[in-house]
C-alpha cells in the first residue's frame, strides 16, 4: 500500500508522552491531542478500506456513480485529495476488494443539484431528492456511520 498522509501521520499518543506537532501543509483539519486520546484525526486507510468493502458487501454500493458520494465523504470530512483522478488512485492503492471499482470516468460528470452542500447536511433533504440523489445520500450516510 502506498504511503499517503493519512497513513503517515496515524499514531497514538500514550499518557505522559512528549509530543512534537509539525506543520504539514497537506493536513487541513483541527487536531486535538490529549494524553492517551485523539480527536480530529482522519480514519486510517485500513478503516476506510474496510468501510468501502462493507458498503459493497451490504449492497449499498450498487452502481459506479455512487463513488461520487464516497468521494464527497472523504474529501469533505477527512481531507482526501479533491482531484477526482488522484482520489481514484488513492482508492486503487488501498486495494479495496469491491465489485464496483472507482472509475473516474463513470462518475466525474455527475451533477446532483440538491447535493451541492457539505455531505454531512444531506440527510435532512430527503423529501426533495430524486431517486438517484437518494441513493447517493444512502451511500454517504452509511459510510459516515462506518467511519464514526
Amino acid at each position: 500500500m502506498a504511503e499517503t498522509y493519512q497513513t503517515k501521520y496515524q499514531f497514538n499518543i500514550h499518557p505522559n508522552a512528549n509530543c512534537t506537532i509539525i506543520n504539514d501543509a497537506q493536513f487541513h483539519g483541527a487536531v486535538t491531542f490529549n494524553a492517551g486520546l485523539q480527536h480530529g484525526l482522519p480514519p486510517t486507510v485500513e478503516k476506510v478500506k474496510e468501510a468501502i468493502e462493507t458498503l459493497d458487501s451490504e449492497g449499498v454500493l450498487t452502481n459506479a456513480n455512487q463513488w461520487w458520494a464516497i468521494y464527497r465523504v472523504l474529501t469533505d470530512l477527512y481531507g482526501y485529495d479533491k482531484n477526482m483522478r488522484a482520489f481514484c488512485k488513492v482508492v486503487e492503492n488501498m486495494e479495496a476488494s469491491t465489485t464496483i471499482k472507482c472509475d473516474y470516468n463513470k462518475w466525474r460528470n455527475v451533477n446532483w443539484a440538491n447535493l451541492t452542500s457539505r455531505v454531512d447536511t444531506w440527510q435532512g433533504k430527503s423529501e426533495m431528492l430524486s431517486q438517484a440523489e437518494q441513493s447517493q445520500v444512502k451511500v454517504a450516510a452509511r459510510l459516515m456511520e462506518l467511519l464514526a
